[in-house]
């Protein structure tokens, strides 16, 4: 059974189609048929289909529809067709290549991937020809309409793209018959103008390639106030001046970036934040007004990278332009952080601009940027940030692309003023601990020693990158017990024990430094001082105690302190440690601290100064009513 979604949402065996019934039923198949072979909640289905102001009663409406369509596949005599309800939502099981959105999107990554400009004509002609018209038509509402638009776009872009390669095959009149027509539709599209005036250049006219210019720019001076941007501007100036040979349309060469790390090797866990991710990067959501970006931020060892590169991969296909990958060096032992410049030069190469064409000036490398960007489906992954100054200049302009950050940091800017959705990481949960350990070191292994497993995951303080640590070291010697590790974590120095001799940059104490170094001076200063502190959890007047100064400052760099993920704070005015990063701050306190200061901070048996100045119930040690810590939202 062939499924239509680029026209009449249609279900066809050979040339008889389904009986789908009303708008509504087709709606819930089209949803269902752009996630396929993927559960879809019943939230989302009832958010795309009735939007805002679903009836009281959708969910019995919802279930009806399901029912009917799978009654409708039945009766047309589909195969290989599972329409299920899974895991609190529902699954339309069928091979992608039954559905020509599907089937679209591989040809046109295909052709985009093939050096030979005939086969990948080839291909794109065939992934148009897949359209029959407006897609989604007969669909009404939000979902089905930005869903449209979106597709509508990704059909512009290859057809630029086949009639760019007819240029290059010596087809002119074919290719510019068809781009006046879309010219002429899109008569603001930049993009289009682009192709047009190449065409006509190709061509030997010139003049009426400097006439469509004029008109471009006269337009766009009138509906909307601006002039044409530096590509447009760079081809019209090129061929005034008469090149040789017309410039490329798209003002570098069409290359496919394919940057991401390697996949790490025995991830698990994270499920609940993969889905989460994988939802808001997910290439076939509707379009919007603006690009989609993604902020995972956490503390160091946390599996910020890990997590951002396992889900990167997962949904790399749905990214047919390519993705592109930049370390900007936020955190490094060996450099600085990258700053914007040194950064959109390497993605400006990465796109096949050579250095003579990668302007000089920073404002006109992020316009060239955004241009070669424009219309394009890419993922970027900036990892490793260290403020938002460095991100925001690298941040697409199109909304068919998705970009995901990592940092230590909060990057509250990109979630205030650039619509950032942010994902902050904890450490893991222990049945998620567990899974790494036997993914590292064998199911059967961790199976056979299931008590020491669990306290071994503890003694790291259930942290991805201390317990990758420890299993290092038992893959090392497999024949040394789970427990005898755990032992040896428990009776000496954690930090020291969770180090590589080959690999000092992977030590859980290495990455700690990292953020600590960061650090203003006071900052540091704090955070080395709350180390020596008894008890689970502090107040800013003990901090203030600490430090001799106001609440009021001790409070900042508390703040300083919690958006570097070095301390946590769970309820208004409380502030803890994760375990591992406690024993850090001691061991710092322990290296630049003098004595006196020491023990004015509690040290030992926790009787100095400040401890006096603890409320009551912190003088004893730190036995105290548990803090009541409201759930997570």
């Amino acid at each position: 059974m062939e499924f239509r979604l680029l026209g009449t949402v249609e279900a066809c065996l050979g040339a008889r189609p389904a009986d789908l019934g009303h708008a509504k039923q087709r709606c819930v198949l089209a949803v269902l048929l752009c996630d396929a072979g993927r559960v879809v909640s019943a939230e989302r289905l009832i958010d795309r289909v009735w939007g805002e102001n679903p009836p009281g009663s959708v969910r019995n409406i919802l279930s009806g529809y399901v029912g009917r369509l799978r009654t409708a596949l039945r009766t047309a005599g589909a195969r290989g067709v599972r329409l299920a309800r899974s895991s609190g939502g529902y699954l339309l099981d069928v091979d992608p290549e039954s559905v020509d959105v599907h089937r679209f999107r591989r040809l046109v990554a295909e052709a985009r991937h093939t050096a030979d400009a005939g086969q990948a004509a080839d291909l794109l002609r065939d992934a148009l020809g897949l359209w029959h018209g407006e897609a989604l038509s007969g669909l009404v509402g939000a979902w089905a309409e930005e869903t449209r638009v979106g597709l509508g776009d990704e059909h512009l872009t290859a057809e630029l793209q086949y009639h760019e390669l007819g240029l290059r095959l010596d087809r002119h009149p074919q290719a510019l018959e068809r781009l006046r027509h879309l010219a002429a539709a899109h008569p603001l599209d930049e993009r289009v103008v682009r192709h047009l005036m190449t065409a006509l250049c190709r061509g030997d006219r010139q003049a009426e390639a400097l006439e469509a210019y004029e008109d471009t720019r006269r337009r766009l001076a009138e509906e909307l106030g601006v002039d044409p941007g530096p590509e447009l501007r760079t081809l019209h100036r090129q061929i005034l001046q008469g090149p040789a040979e017309p410039p490329d349309p798209v003002g570098g060469s069409r290359v496919v970036p394919a940057e991401l790390p390697h996949d790490v090797a025995g991830f698990s866990g994270r499920g609940e934040a993969m889905d989460r991710l994988a939802a808001l990067l997910a290439a076939d959501e509707p379009a919007r007004v603006s690009v989609v970006i993604s902020v995972i931020s956490g503390a160091a060892g946390v599996g910020k990278t890990a997590l951002a590169v396992h889900v990167a991969h997962r949904v790399r296909d749905r990214f047919s332009d390519g993705q592109l990958y930049v370390n900007l060096r936020g955190y490094d032992h060996e450099s600085a952080p990258m700053d914007p410049q040194q950064a959109l030069g390497q993605l400006l190469r990465s796109l096949g601009l050579t250095p003579q064409q990668i302007p000089s000036d920073l404002d006109e490398q992020a316009r060239r940027y955004r241009s070669l960007m424009d219309g394009r489906r890419m993922l970027i992954m900036l990892d490793n940030a260290a403020s938002v100054r460095q991100v925001r200049p690298l941040l697409p302009g199109s909304p068919t692309c998705r970009v995901l950050v990592t940092s230590r940091h909060r990057l509250t800017g990109l979630v205030a003023q650039n619509g950032a959705e942010p994902l902050r990481l904890d450490v893991l949960a222990p049945h998620e601990a567990r899974a790494l350990l036997a993914a590292v070191l064998g199911e059967r292994r961790v199976a056979a020693e299931p008590e020491a497993a669990e306290e071994l995951a503890r003694r790291c303080g259930l942290l991805p990158l201390a317990l990758r640590v420890a299993a290092a070291h038992l893959l090392g010697d497999r024949h040394r017990p789970l427990s005898d590790l755990a032992a040896e974590l428990a009776d000496g120095d954690r930090l020291a024990t969770l180090e590589l001799d080959d690999d000092r940059s992977s030590a859980v104490s290495a990455a700690f430094d990292l953020s600590y170094r960061a650090l203003a001076p006071d900052a540091r200063r704090l955070f080395r001082l709350l180390g020596l502190v008894p008890g689970p959890d502090l107040t800013r007047a003990a901090a203030a105690a600490l430090l001799d100064t106001s609440e009021s400052r001790a409070g900042t760099l508390l703040t300083t302190l919690a958006t570097a993920h070095l301390i946590e704070s769970p309820a208004p005015d409380r502030y803890l440690f994760h375990d591992l990063l406690r024993d850090y701050a001691r061991e710092r306190a322990a290296a630049e601290e003098p004595p006196p200061e020491r023990a004015t901070a509690g040290a030992g048996d926790g009787r100095g100064a400040a401890v006096r100045l603890l409320p009551p119930h912190r003088r004893d040690g730190g036995r105290r009513p548990p803090l009541a810590v409201p759930p997570a939202p």
